[in-house]
C-alpha cells in the first residue's frame, strides 16, 4: 500500500476567507471592525486626502455642489409658489446635505467588492471594511458640511438647542439604512453590474420621494396619500437632522419613528448578515 501522505502540524491549508453562517454574520462583522480599527482608519484618511488632493479649494468643492443644488431648488420653488417659507433655503440645504450622505454611502457600499477588485485578489482582509471605512469618510465629511447651516442659523437669528443632538443620531440611523442596504447588494452586484445603475436610479428618485424639498409638516398640512411619503424610513432620520439644527421638536408620531427606527436597525442587521454569508462565493467572479 503506498504510504500515507503526512502533513506537519501548524501547515495544514485553511480558507482565508470562509463562508459564514447567516446568523453568524453579524458577529463576525462586529469582530472584524474591532481588530481592524487601524485599518478602517487608514482607508478614512485616505480618503479624505484623496478627494482633494491637486485641488485649490480643497474642501470647499464639496459645499459647492450642495449649495448650488439648494440654490436652484430654493429659486425654482419661489417662482412655482410664490412666497416660500422664510426657512426654505435652511430646510433644502440640509435635506440636500442629508440626502447626498444616504445616496454616496449606498452607492460606494454596493460598489465595494467590484470597485476594489484590484486589491480583493492582490491581499485579504475582510472586505466589509471596504464599506465600513466609505460610511465612516462620510460620516465625518458631512457632519463638517453641516456647518454650512451655521451662517443660516446667525441670519435667522437660530439659538441652539437640546434638538441639536437630534443630529448625531439622525446621521447614525441615516448611514445604518444606507449601509445596511448597500452591503446586502454588494453581492449581487459583484454578480451583476446592473445594481449599481438601479441604484443610482433609486437615489435620483428619493431626491422627490424623501424630505429634500419638502418637509414632514408640508406633508402633514396636505394629508390624504402624500402622508404615505412618511413611510419612507430616510424620512425620520432625515427630519431629526433638520429639526435637531433649527431647533424643533420631531413633528413625528411615536408610532412612526419607531417603524423608521426599526427598519435603519434591521436593514443594517440583515445587509451585514447577507454581505458576510455571500461575500466569500462572489469574489471569485470578480
Amino acid at each position: 500500500m503506498p504510504d500515507e501522505l503526512h502533513t506537519v502540524p501548524g501547515t495544514e491549508l485553511t480558507e482565508p476567507n470562509p463562508s459564514t453562517s447567516l446568523v453568524g454574520g453579524l458577529g463576525k462583522m462586529w469582530r472584524d471592525v474591532q481588530r481592524y480599527q487601524y485599518l478602517i482608519a487608514n482607508f478614512v484618511r485616505r480618503d479624505l486626502r484623496v478627494k482633494y488632493r491637486n485641488s485649490l479649494l480643497g474642501y470647499f468643492w464639496s459645499l459647492l455642489d450642495p449649495l448650488l443644488l439648494s440654490g436652484v431648488f430654493v429659486v425654482l420653488f419661489t417662482i412655482v409658489a410664490g412666497k416660500p417659507q422664510k426657512l426654505y433655503p435652511l430646510w433644502v440645504t440640509i435635506g440636500v446635505l442629508s440626502w447626498g450622505y444616504f445616496g454616496t454611502i449606498l452607492q460606494q457600499s454596493i460598489a465595494s467588492l467590484t470597485g476594489n477588485e484590484g486589491t480583493i485578489n492582490s491581499i485579504y482582509f475582510p472586505r466589509c471594511l471596504f464599506g465600513i471605512a466609505s460610511a465612516s469618510s462620510n460620516l465625518v465629511m458631512t457632519s463638517m458640511n453641516l456647518l454650512v447651516a451655521v451662517p443660516f442659523m446667525l441670519y435667522f437669528k437660530i439659538l441652539p438647542t437640546g434638538y441639536l443632538l437630534m443630529v448625531p443620531l439622525g446621521l447614525i440611523l441615516l448611514g445604518m439604512l444606507a449601509l445596511g442596504a448597500g452591503l446586502a447588494l454588494a453581492c449581487l452586484e459583484a454578480v451583476n453590474r446592473d445594481v449599481g445603475h438601479l441604484a443610482t436610479i433609486v437615489v435620483r428618485a428619493g431626491l422627490y420621494l424623501s424630505p429634500v424639498l419638502w418637509t414632514v409638516e408640508m406633508a402633514q398640512a396636505k394629508g390624504g396619500a402624500i402622508n404615505y411619503l412618511l413611510l419612507n424610513p430616510a424620512a425620520v432620520p432625515m427630519t431629526m437632522i433638520r429639526n435637531g439644527i433649527t431647533g424643533h421638536k420631531l413633528p413625528i408620531s411615536p408610532g412612526q419613528i419607531a417603524w423608521s427606527v426599526a427598519c435603519c436597525v434591521v436593514t443594517f442587521v440583515v445587509g451585514a448578515m447577507i454581505f458576510q454569508r455571500f461575500e466569500a462565493r462572489v469574489i471569485k467572479k470578480l
